[in-house]
């Protein structure tokens, strides 16, 4: 019902809209397998950048990281400092 089959994606295709989806993809559930290589999928680009942001959070969040490079979350939280996100 909510997944995307071959005969949306010709409609999709007739109107020129771009497709996104954050992945992990259950092919043949969600997407047919056409879905994947559609000239406007945005599939694999918003997979990337997912990965990427998650691990520069995880290494904000992380006592000791280095991304942003100004005092860590965590020593402001223990400061009782308010927090505020950059």
């Amino acid at each position: 019902m909510y997944g995307i089959t071959t005969a949306r994606l010709a409609e999709i295709r007739q109107r020129g809209l771009y497709i996104m989806h954050p992945g992990p993809v259950n092919r043949g559930v969600e997407l047919a397998d056409a879905v994947m290589d559609y000239e406007r999928s945005l599939i694999t680009n918003q997979v990337e950048n997912g990965i990427s942001i998650r691990m520069a959070v995880l290494d904000w969040l992380t006592p000791g990281g280095e991304f942003p490079k100004q005092e860590s979350y965590v020593a402001r939280q223990r400061a009782g400092s308010p927090i505020v996100m950059p």
